[in-house]
């Protein structure tokens, strides 16, 4: 099996050593972090929820897209990873063309705690045992995210917020 590293530089994600695109920047290197944490869990059937699939649209164009990533690397990173797991993202653009047999996608503002109330009631009894928050970077609508979203997660579950205090 492929590690997250390899997985993330592959998709194109900033998660990994590599930059998603030409001027990204620095890659963030969560995946060396991410792989000690859920390395124990990778052929378990789990949920895993992210916030933020990282695809452009009619309610916000985000800069990773481009190069051989077209939105969604890290959903398509996690999904590869965990083969017996639910993954789930919430985003504010729709991205139906990331959903397949285990992955579900929802139209959710993070900033919202109403949107974020839409999305749990939408799901009903689904509960997570990873949550992260790779949304708007918004230290307020992490907050928000945290407040509504923490109930869902499974005890002794994992929730990550990336990006902390990024504008």
């Amino acid at each position: 099996m492929k590690s997250l590293i390899q997985l993330s530089n592959f998709y194109g994600s900033d998660k990994g050593t590599t930059t998603p695109k030409q001027g990204w920047g620095r890659p963030h290197n969560y995946a060396d972090i991410y792989q000690a944490y859920f390395s124990d869990l990778q052929l378990e059937p789990i949920n895993i929820l992210e916030i933020g699939a990282g695809v452009t649209g009619p309610n916000w164009e985000t800069g990773i897209v481009g190069g051989r990533n077209q939105g969604g690397a890290s959903i398509k990173m996690w999904y590869d990873f965990f083969p017996n797991a639910g993954v789930y993202t919430i985003d504010i653009n729709p991205a139906e063309f990331l959903e397949n047999d285990r992955t579900r996608t929802f139209v959710v503002d993070q900033g919202s705690e109403q949107s974020l109330e839409g999305f749990l009631a939408e799901i009903g009894d689904t509960r997570f045992d990873i949550i992260i928050d790779d949304g708007s970077h918004n230290p307020e609508h992490q907050q928000t995210s945290l407040g509504v979203l923490f109930r869902a997660l499974k005890p002794g579950g994992l929730y990550f917020i990336e990006d902390l205090l990024k504008n």
